[in-house]
């Protein structure tokens, strides 16, 4: 039983999960940049075997408004009153 239930989950090569997407034994699924149940900005990045998460990894800080777009056309003094405005904890 354990020899089978070691089967969903990748082999690991130096500690890192190799895993073959290719092979539709696993699943890549992101979630966010933000979720409700979250606090802060992270993005996650899941993979499945079924129903079972065999390897998570976490971007954080992960946040795009757009205030990079409107600061392109402006001067620099200009932008301190956007970037005063940004409030990156509250998405």
């Amino acid at each position: 039983m354990k020899n089978r239930d070691r089967e969903k989950f990748p082999n690991v090569v130096n500690g890192i999960p190799v895993i073959d997407l290719d092979s539709q034994k696993f699943l890549k699924v992101w979630q966010g940049p933000q979720h409700p149940g979250v606090t802060g900005n992270i993005s996650l990045e899941v993979t499945l075997s079924g129903d079972e998460v065999v390897d998570l990894k976490t971007h954080v800080g992960y946040l795009h408004r757009g205030f990079e777009k409107l600061m392109e056309r402006r001067k620099y003094l200009q932008c301190f009153t956007i970037v005063c405005r940004i409030c990156v904890p509250e998405p």
